[in-house]
């Protein structure tokens, strides 16, 4: 495994989480991290009551998860986080989730995420009473608009969002920019980015649907635009809204990207009422937003003082 597959997992898996539903109280795994803190906040916001499980350094396995939380408490009701990673190099776009999975993943992270979801999935065809549904959501970005939370790398990423977030910061001195020859109009890769929040709001949605009965044991559903960006549109964006400009060196591909990575969200805005709100503009604001309030990410004292408790 190469250091740049090592750190991708290991940022990710810090910002891994499930929301699991148990006689009518929530619990989200990982409830600190990015896309899980902001979970919290649209449970609370649904008056949901909410207990966040988190050890503020890596996310709760999918073992221990099964093994301990849900046999101890009896919970058979939850939303997964996934990933469009379980697809492998797709041959049609936009990407369905009738389309294969399994198939040519071209890293560790993407490989977990499939054998946990064929895992959940055989859990829920032996015991009827599991209701499980995995969201493959693609690329959150962008933070809360109040600015309180967002995103806050400590490492050097392999996103690009966070990347750009520390050359902002001026922790790093430029934006690595791997590959301008792709088969797209300005040849940089194309992903389909969703605001964290449209992200959190398809979590609650999912949960509704559980609660509601509608489950049939194990869905899955993509979560995105429908429509991508490439990265040299995201620098754009990022450079209009917050008024700097951003340092790029060239490199060339990564082993395993693929030019184009966009899904089709028709199924998730059938069976779960939910589509994105966002656009890219707004997504690149909240970014701003959450860096003019937050210099320091959560390394000032009064954000301490949150984690601790």
């Amino acid at each position: 495994m190469t250091s740049s597959q090592k750190n991708r997992m290991k940022s990710r898996y810090h910002n891994a989480h499930s929301v699991s539903l148990c006689a009518g109280h929530s619990g989200v795994t990982g409830g600190t991290g990015f896309i899980g803190s902001h979970c919290v906040v649209e449970l609370i916001q649904a008056n949901h009551s909410v207990t966040v499980i988190s050890n503020l350094a890596n996310s709760v396995s999918a073992s221990d998860f099964i093994d301990t939380l849900c046999k101890k408490y009896c919970v058979k009701k939850f939303i997964f986080s996934s990933s469009p990673a379980v697809y492998g190099k797709p041959i049609k776009f936009p990407i369905k989730e009738e389309y294969a999975t399994g198939v040519g993943i071209t890293n560790p992270y993407g490989k977990s995420k499939y054998m946990i979801e064929k895992i959940l999935n055989d859990i829920t065809l032996i015991d009827k009473e599991w209701k499980i549904i995995s969201l493959r959501y693609f690329n959150p970005i962008g933070a809360h608009p109040s600015g309180i939370i967002g995103e806050n790398p400590t490492e050097i990423p392999d996103q690009l969002m966070p990347f750009i977030i520390q050359v902002l910061k001026r922790k790093l001195p430029y934006l690595t920019v791997f590959g301008n020859d792709f088969e797209t109009p300005d040849g940089t890769c194309i992903r389909d980015y969703i605001h964290v929040v449209d992200a959190a709001r398809g979590h609650l949605s999912a949960l509704n649907r559980i609660a509601n009965g509608k489950c049939g044991g194990f869905e899955m559903y993509n979560l995105g635009m429908g429509k991508g960006h490439s990265v040299m549109e995201i620098v754009k964006a990022m450079q209009y809204a917050t008024g700097k400009n951003i340092p790029i060196k060239m490199m060339p591909r990564r082993l395993g990207d693929v030019p184009c990575l966009c899904c089709d969200p028709t199924l998730a805005a059938k069976n779960l009422s939910w589509k994105t709100t966002f656009t890219l503009e707004e997504m690149c604001r909240d970014v701003f937003n959450w860096l003019k309030k937050n210099p320091n990410g959560f390394d000032d004292e009064e954000k301490q003082e949150l984690k601790q408790g």
